[in-house]
Parts: C-alpha cells; sequence; structure tokens
C-alpha cells in the first residue's frame, strides 16, 4: 500500500527505523555511532557537515549550535589541476549564483503531510548563508543548495546537492529528495546578555 507520493508502509517503516538508529545505537551501547563522509551529488556541503553511519550508510541529523545556523557550501571553482579542465570549461562560466531550500521534516520525513518547506533563497552571490529566520528549536531540517550560472552566455545550473547514500532509497519526483542534506536544531537556546 502506498502512502503519500510513492512511498510504501514498507519504506516508510524502513525511513523510520534508519532515523532513529543512531539514537538506538547510542542508548544501547553507550556510545556514538561511527560516522564518516558519504560521496555527494553536486555541491559538498561544509556546515553543517553531511555524514553517514559507516555500517549501514543512513544519514544522520548533524547537530548545529544556533536557530539561525550559517549554512556554508564548497563554491563552483575551477579544478585544482588545470589538466582537468582542458576545454577551458571555467574561463567560459560567468555569473555565478546559489539557491538554497530548507524543509522542515517530522517523525515520518517523507509522508506529504510530514515535509513542510521552510526557507528559500534564490540569487545568494556567497558558498555562505546564515539563514535570516528563526527555525523552530529541537527540529529537524533538511537542505540542499545548487549553483546557477551563466556557461558561453547560457543560463545553467548544477545538480539540487544530495547524498549518493543510502543507495537504496528510491529517489523517484520526491521533493523533498531524501537523500539532502540533513541538520537538527538545538533544543534550547540560553538568552545570552
Amino acid at each position: 500500500m502506498m502512502i503519500g507520493k510513492g512511498i510504501s508502509k514498507r519504506h516508510a517503516a524502513w525511513l523510520i527505523s534508519i532515523l532513529f538508529l543512531p539514537v538506538f545505537v547510542t542508548l544501547i551501547t553507550g556510545c556514538a555511532p561511527k560516522l564518516r563522509v558519504p560521496q555527494i551529488n553536486g555541491l559538498m556541503p561544509i556546515n553543517p557537515k553531511v555524514a553517514v553511519l559507516r555500517k549501514t550508510g543512513s544519514i544522520v541529523f548533524t547537530a548545529v549550535d544556533s536557530l539561525t545556523p550559517i549554512l556554508k557550501w564548497e563554491g563552483l571553482a575551477p579544478p585544482a589541476e588545470a589538466e582537468a579542465d582542458k576545454d577551458a570549461l571555467f574561463e567560459r562560466i560567468t555569473e555565478i549564483t546559489y539557491d538554497l531550500n530548507i524543509w522542515k521534516v517530522g517523525i515520518i520525513p517523507y509522508r506529504p503531510e510530514a515535509v513542510e518547506a521552510v526557507y528559500e533563497r534564490e540569487g545568494l552571490t556567497k558558498s555562505v548563508h546564515k539563514v535570516e529566520k528563526s527555525l523552530r528549536p529541537g527540529t529537524r531540517y533538511i537542505w540542499t543548495v545548487r549553483a546557477r550560472f551563466l556557461l558561453d552566455g547560457k543560463s545553467r545550473a548544477t545538480v539540487w546537492g544530495a547524498s549518493k547514500e543510502p543507495l537504496y532509497i528510491h529517489r523517484g519526483n520526491l521533493v523533498p529528495d531524501p537523500n539532502y542534506f540533513r541538520f537538527k536544531t538545538p533544543a534550547e537556546i540560553e538568552d545570552i546578555e
């Protein structure tokens, strides 16, 4: 049986289990799970870092320290080695900007009623952005970024940034993509005056 757009009950149960796996591992073993950096499609996030569980490849929600976190990603730039850009592609690229999207997700993050678009910016000129609107405390979010630019005067864009893992998630036409980057806001913020 399908729930929402293209998510079966089996997939929903699987999503719940992978989202809570880090919590269960920590409670049972008394130590945090081992993490690693996954391969990325699109622009690589720098802050918050993206991480997956070493054994399952499940993406974790990385903690941020503010309700207006600073998101940072690798900018669209020429490769480090000149040989890698034999066609002088980066010499032909102009007017680079970035688009950023953030969604709040619920317990079962990819059911349509559990996902809410909360923040969107287009035309950012730097590869870092401080969220201008306070997010909710103790809440999980997913985010993505892409570059837009002109190549030989024609408008182009990179793919929206996402983890390549776990490989077995069916992406289909889900928006947001289950492999977008993740973070969680702190439960409480003390006022410092």
